[in-house]
């Protein structure tokens, strides 16, 4: 299966440079809450839950869930393992991720094969559309143990990356910049780049790329080596680090770079 990346969302926050989440959707059927009470994200991260697709699946729609019960059947009287399935933007199921759970350490791995291999292949619903674009979405699955194996889908949670080095970023092109415009006076006219970005689920930003070009390879290598500095606190889906995609403007004024707040693509 193919690695998932899930979409995240813009939103505020205290520092300069933040990646986040957008104002809440219309209501939709929220399922079952699966993941446990009483967990905090980590400091500046803020979180929620899915709204895609609008319609929770069933169980059925999701995993075969009679071959999974025999594939499961007598791993025990207690214990559980909740699974995140995630779907691409074609609709196909390319993800299935271990999320959490109480069961022991050895049965892990096969739990997740079992669960893998019984997954259906394409999503039960059209894709989901955001701003005129597919977007991959995913649900949570929890499986709990015994002769007759019991299985509940619910929502993921999304936690969208945030920027913890955002004033050392900024301060790097602010001062490249200057330098660049002292030393060629004509390049004192606004600028804007687009990055796009990796953000890995260690929090370090790989394959940096301009997306929307200054026209003046000079700026556009001060914004890739700005972004390239950048130090996450990575994307957490389901409450697991996940790598994820994001897009971030710098825009160089009068010799004095700023960038605005991020906005991550699916």
């Amino acid at each position: 299966m193919r690695k998932h990346r899930p979409k995240l969302r813009p939103a505020a926050g205290a520092l300069p440079f933040v990646l986040g989440m957008a104002a809440c959707a219309p209501a939709v059927s929220s399922g079952p809450a699966l993941l446990p009470a009483g967990w905090s994200p980590p400091q500046g991260q803020r979180c929620e839950v899915d709204d895609a697709p609008r319609q929770l699946p069933a169980v059925d729609q999701v995993v075969d869930s009679a071959a999974l019960a025999g594939d499961l059947a007598g791993a025990g009287t207690g214990g559980h393992a909740l699974f995140t399935v995630g779907y691409d933007t074609l609709g196909v199921a390319d993800t299935v991720r271990l999320a959490g759970g109480d069961l022991p350490a050895a049965t892990r791995a096969a739990w997740l094969q079992a669960v893998t291999r019984r997954v259906r292949g394409r999503s039960p619903f059209p894709v989901p559309v955001r701003r005129g674009r597919p977007e991959s979405w995913s649900v949570l699955l929890r499986v709990d143990a015994g002769n007759a194996p019991a299985f509940r889908l619910g929502r993921s949670e999304h936690c969208p990356p945030v920027l913890t080095n955002g004033f050392t970023v900024q301060a790097y092109a602010q001062q490249t910049f200057a330098e660049l415009v002292r030393n060629n006076p004509g390049q004192r006219r606004p600028a804007r780049v687009v990055m796009d970005f990796v953000v890995d689920s260690t929090g370090a930003v790989r394959d940096a790329r301009v997306h929307t070009s200054n026209g003046a390879p000079s700026v556009d290598e001060i914004a890739r080596r700005a972004v390239s500095q950048g130090r996450f606190q990575p994307a957490l889906l389901n409450r697991v680090p996940v790598s994820s995609r994001n897009r971030m403007p710098f825009n160089f004024t009068s010799g004095t770079p700023e960038s605005q707040r991020g906005r991550s693509r699916p």
